[in-house]
């Protein structure tokens, strides 16, 4: 299993350094760091695979895509 390393820089936007996004919009911008990832990795056709297969059929998926639903769409 590959490892997906996400680094997402915020600029500081107030006096104390502190980042005030909402929590919301980190977990938007996550989702689509890794959706873009997965849609532009070497093998599509693998992410296709479990979409369509593994998606039904395999348990480690299967709770991936009830988390996560908008996945199967990527």
């Amino acid at each position: 299993m590959h490892k997906i390393n996400i680094a997402i820089q915020y600029p500081n936007n107030n006096s104390m350094g502190y980042l005030t996004k909402p929590i919301k919009e980190i977990q938007t911008d996550i989702r689509d760091s890794i959706s873009g990832y997965i849609k532009s990795y070497q093998h599509p056709s693998v992410w296709q695979s479990i979409k369509l297969i593994q998606s039904n059929t395999h348990t480690q998926w299967m709770a991936l895509f009830q988390k996560v639903p908008e996945a199967l769409t990527w």
